[in-house]
Formats: C-alpha cells, sequence, structure tokens
C-alpha cells in the first residue's frame, strides 16, 4: 500500500512578472515529486495504460491520482518517468498536471489578497476576469530560457483548471447517485 509522503516540503509560490523567462532544463525533478493529477482527457488518453500498470484511485477531495501498482508511488516519481534515462516515457500524452508545470493560476483578486504584487502587465484578461500566472519557486529553471508567454500559459492552466472541474462535478454527481441508492 502506497501513503503519501505527508514530509514532502510545500513549494513557495511567485508571481510571474511580464519579462520573466524560463525553460524546461530536463532535470526531473517535478517527475520525481509530483503527485500526477488527472482530469477527463488524461483518463482518456492514458486509458490503456492506466488499465495494465497503474491503479488508479480517488482522493478525499474526489481527484483522480494514478499509482503504480508496485512499490514505485507518487511520491517517490512518476511511475512514467524512466530515471536512469532522465526523461519522460509518455511525453506526447503526459497529463495537464505535467503540462502546467511549474505554473498555476490565481484570479487576481485573489492573488493580491494573498500577498502577490502584480502590475497591470502582469494580469491576462480572460472572459471570465482578471488571472495572475504564478510559478513554483522549487523549479530550476525559471530565469533561464525564453520570455514566458503570460497569455499561452494562463490559458493552459484555465482549460486544465476547468477539466478538473468537469470531473470533479461528474465525481460528486455519482457518488450522490450512490447514496440513493443506499448501498
Amino acid at each position: 500500500m502506497c501513503i503519501r509522503d505527508r514530509t514532502m516540503p510545500v513549494p513557495s509560490i511567485q508571481v510571474v512578472h511580464s519579462g520573466d523567462r524560463w525553460k524546461c532544463l530536463m532535470c526531473g525533478e517535478c517527475c520525481r515529486t509530483l503527485r500526477i493529477d488527472l482530469n477527463i482527457e488524461d483518463l482518456r488518453n492514458l486509458g490503456s495504460l492506466l488499465d495494465r500498470k497503474l491503479d488508479l484511485y480517488i482522493s478525499d477531495s474526489f481527484q483522480p491520482h494514478i499509482r503504480s501498482k508496485g512499490p514505485k508511488c507518487w511520491h517517490k516519481g512518476c511511475y512514467f518517468f524512466d530515471d536512469q534515462k532522465a526523461r519522460c516515457t509518455i511525453y506526447k500524452l503526459r497529463p495537464a498536471t505535467c503540462r502546467c508545470y511549474p505554473f498555476l493560476i490565481a484570479p487576481s483578486e485573489v492573488a493580491t489578497a494573498n500577498g502577490f504584487e502584480a502590475s497591470k502587465e502582469d494580469v491576462v484578461w480572460r472572459e471570465r476576469g482578471p488571472f495572475v500566472l504564478l510559478y513554483q519557486t522549487n523549479c530550476k529553471g525559471f530565469g533561464r530560457g525564453k520570455a514566458i508567454d503570460l497569455e499561452k500559459n494562463v490559458d493552459l492552466c484555465l482549460k486544465t483548471v476547468f477539466d478538473f472541474a468537469k470531473l470533479l462535478r461528474a465525481n460528486w454527481s455519482w457518488y450522490s447517485e450512490l447514496e440513493k441508492l443506499e448501498i
């Protein structure tokens, strides 16, 4: 049985400012430490792989995660990361969690209320309002490479958040139907 390592440090988070740079250094550190949350698209893309190699389990928050059937659990690294070759074995199919890393988003007012300072140039406006792009400071690629495309990354993170929300709504609906059956 695989139990989450509660001693894992929570990374600090900062605002991505217009002009900041980032490049994936392919160090694999995120692959060794991230929990792989899945959304509906990920479940479709990885379906046959999950069926044969991995257990799919639902957390207390009804969020699907993957873990290996063997001794390699998510807190010891992603099942699909080849540590010897330092590469992802399913890169083209990698889950949204991986595609977004190290970025996160927050509505501008939430970011401000939590002490994150963003200039006008740092805010990306979308149909649902203004958003701020954040990053996890434990990523070694920050400050390197090309300028970060704020709009592209906010869009990717927004899509990911809403895909997760759809799955959570479906799970809640499923659980409420189960309750009605009085099993």
